[in-house]
């Protein structure tokens, strides 16, 4: 198989363990407030990985590019639906992510 097609096919493979992993986050019952933002930074990780997955071909890819924008959007209705403002509790990686720009 060539380098590309196996990249590609890696690539895939990656983001279907995203999704896996994401489908089961949704299952669990957070419990506890320090549970839910554990849930809520390992969704963003999620997003964040399927955007890293697909960044480089959004210039040439529709499906690409349409992938990140939806990863993206994820993160950023978990940062809306947050108050952030007013920050109870909130995960030192979280915080960074949040407050220095960067995923």
């Amino acid at each position: 198989m060539p380098d590309m097609q196996r990249h590609f096919a890696e690539m895939f493979a990656l983001e279907n363990l995203t999704k896996e992993y994401t489908n089961k986050l949704e299952q669990v019952d957070p419990g506890s407030l320090e549970s839910t933002w554990a849930i809520i930074v390992a969704r963003s990780f999620a997003a964040v990985s399927i955007i890293l997955l697909h960044r480089r071909f959004t210039s040439h890819d529709q499906n690409s590019r349409r992938k990140c924008l939806a990863a993206a959007n994820v993160v950023v209705t978990i940062l809306d639906a947050l108050n952030i403002q007013n920050p109870v509790y909130i995960d030192a990686v979280m915080a960074v992510s949040i407050f220095s720009g960067n995923p």
